[in-house]
């Protein structure tokens, strides 16, 4: 199912005023009307943090008051995040986008602030009392058309108006006709002939829609009570017809955030009784860790934790940070101590059923609702909720009283580890503001960056978040150093081939029996009719197999022992041992056939070889 039906997927009863996530109200029968939302519009509730939040930085911005006015006590609100540099969320009331909730990252002080749309700024105009400008009455109908509020037409202004803040523009007999950002101080306003005083983002076309009040979360409960019983029986029998089709032990895949905890109970809806497999990666909110517990004892179900331990920081010094084009950490904190796992306690396979779901990228929505696992073997994906929004696992979830993690009424609308380069700025301020932990990461990145001499942009913007630069930094202005992340090995010459730093030996003979049968002679490895491979340099005897002795020196470089390669060995040879007080897989020569079945398939440390470009 294509994404761009997603943005179709939310309506409102005008009637009741709530969301729905079918065609009709249950309560009252009325056909919803469409929200314009920006795709992929996967929704979800406004928590008090966040209503109380937006209030806030509404108050600061307009004044006393506007806050309540934009969000009544009397009203249900959503959100739903947009495509931005940064942390952006759409602000819905009464089925219209009426603001964004915005990290403002360029401002002299990293903030959040809200920008108005033209309805918002309708609704709260009686109470505004800060950031306004009034133009003359020439200048009224060309704003209106399309022009921007030119300095010499400002007329009056709020004298605290600085560059950058979001402005209302008033009409001479205090009418709303624009929102938008001041291009100039009030100072400056006042004394400029010419130039943009505030560049408009929304003009006026009609007014606000006010629908009544005096909804809670059991009326949207209410009125989409068919909706969630129709999605709630398509996923139980999705799940028991998988279980009975696969007839593998069933294990849900936890997480601690919402979506797993649905799928958990749609398990359970079912009649099933999976065990509860939880990764914890090391860099998990104690929360997170605290909220799998108390949820297999909540619904007396056996609790698997695998414990990756510390991987990530180990990883660091072979790869370096990650990023969201180089997510070397999900493969070698999540998936390598599950294959391990899996081999260990489930031989002949398992059921996972796992919180996925289409809305989050367009990656999982191709991926549809039953998959392999590429990197971990004998393990069956299913998702009862793929194509779920976010409103319907929450009304899901309060429907069933659930006891979700807490962090999603902090500030966060997606629960994983507290460090994840998928994460917004905005998202690392709510975190650093009431996790400690946090600090240890910053001091890591400050260290990097100095080491590197990636200076203090590069802390700023977050750019450790991305390995090729993004899209918004050119135009911004903004110095971005492409730099290889970690050393790594590359490869130059024809015969020997060269190596760009110095192999160590013993690390070599960890994954030689993988090419044949070796022996070590004279600080060299020696692999029959194959190759010998140097301290730096690699005389290639076969040619047909010049690629694959290049794949087992790239292993043997940068393996920091996830475990993924041995899951896929069929003999057992391969296994994790300690090398140099180092993590590492090594092949045993007694059993090892050389099959080379664990170079089929993906590797951190050949897929993320920090080396490459």
């Amino acid at each position: 199912m294509s994404r761009l039906r997603w943005k179709k997927s939310l309506l409102w009863c005008r009637n009741c005023n709530v969301p729905l996530i079918g065609d009709r109200c249950s309560s009252c029968g009325e056909e919803g009307f469409r929200v314009e939302l920006t795709p992929p519009g996967d929704v979800r509730p406004a928590f008090e943090y966040d209503v109380s939040m937006i209030r806030n930085i509404l108050d600061r911005q307009f004044g006393d008051g506007c806050g309540v006015e934009l969000l009544p006590e009397n009203k249900v609100f959503l959100l739903n995040r947009a495509p931005a540099e940064d942390r952006m969320d759409e602000i819905i009331v009464d089925g219209k986008v009426v603001a964004s909730l915005y990290y403002d990252i360029f401002s002299k002080k990293p903030h959040f602030k809200v920008l108005l749309r033209m309805e918002g700024a309708l609704r709260i105009a009686d109470c505004v009392r800060k950031s306004w400008v009034i133009v003359d009455e020439g200048a009224v109908e060309p704003i209106l058309k399309s022009s921007n509020a030119m300095a010499v037409g400002i007329v009056d202004m709020d004298m605290s108006i600085e560059k950058g803040d979001e402005v209302i523009v008033f009409s001479p007999d205090r009418r709303v006709i624009a929102v938008g950002r001041a291009m100039m101080s009030a100072r400056e306003m006042r004394g400029a002939d010419r130039g943009v005083g505030v560049k408009v983002r929304s003009r006026f076309s009609r007014g606000p829609e006010i629908l009544k009040g005096g909804q809670r979360w059991d009326d949207v409960l209410k009125a989409n009570e068919k909706a969630i019983e129709r999605n709630v029986r398509k996923s139980v029998e999705f799940l028991r017809r998988s279980a009975e089709k696969y007839g593998l032990p069933v294990v849900v895949s936890y997480s601690g955030g919402k979506d797993s905890l649905a799928s958990l109970l749609l398990a359970l809806d079912a009649g099933l009784r999976p065990k509860i497999m939880f990764l914890n990666t090391g860099i998990e909110l104690p929360e997170t860790v605290e909220n799998a517990k108390k949820t297999a004892e909540k619904y007396g179900l056996e609790l698997e934790i695998i414990d990756a331990g510390d991987a990530f920081w180990r990883g660091l010094e072979v790869f370096g940070p990650p990023a969201k084009d180089y997510r070397w950490c999900c493969k070698a904190c999540k998936l390598g101590p599950t294959t391990l796992f899996i081999k260990d306690r489930y031989p002949d396979g398992i059921l996972s059923i796992i919180g996925q779901r289409a809305y989050e990228s367009e990656a999982r929505e191709r991926k549809g609702n039953e998959w392999e696992n590429p990197w971990v073997k004998k393990q069956i994906g299913i998702s009862p909720i793929q194509n779920w929004s976010a409103l319907h696992v929450w009304l899901y979830l309060f429907q069933k009283k659930a006891e979700w993690n807490p962090w999603y009424e902090r500030g966060l609308y997606r629960i994983g580890c507290y460090l994840c380069p998928s994460s917004d700025l905005g998202d690392a301020a709510i975190l650093k503001e009431q996790f400690t932990g946090y600090s240890r990461w910053e001091r890591y990145l400050r260290d990097y960056a100095d080491e590197k001499g990636l200076g203090e942009e590069w802390l700023r913007y977050g750019l450790w978040r991305w390995k090729k630069s993004p899209g918004w930094v050119k135009g911004r202005g903004i110095e971005f150093k492409g730099i290889k992340r970690a050393l790594g090995v590359y490869f130059s010459g024809e015969n020997p081939i060269k190596t760009s730093l110095d192999l160590d030996i013993e690390r070599v003979k960890s994954f030689a029996s993988i090419l044949g049968k070796w022996e070590e002679r004279d600080g060299t490895v020696e692999v029959e009719g194959i190759c010998v491979i140097g301290n730096s340099e690699i005389k290639i005897i076969d040619e047909n197999h010049r690629e694959i002795v290049k794949k087992v020196v790239e292993q043997a470089v940068n393996c920091i022992g996830c475990g993924v390669c041995v899951g896929r060995c069929p003999t057992g040879a391969l296994s994790i041992v300690e090398l140099n007080g180092k993590r590492i897989a090594k092949a045993d020569p007694k059993s090892c056939v050389s099959c080379r079945e664990c170079l089929k398939g993906p590797c951190p440390a050949r897929d993320f070889n920090p080396a490459k470009g």
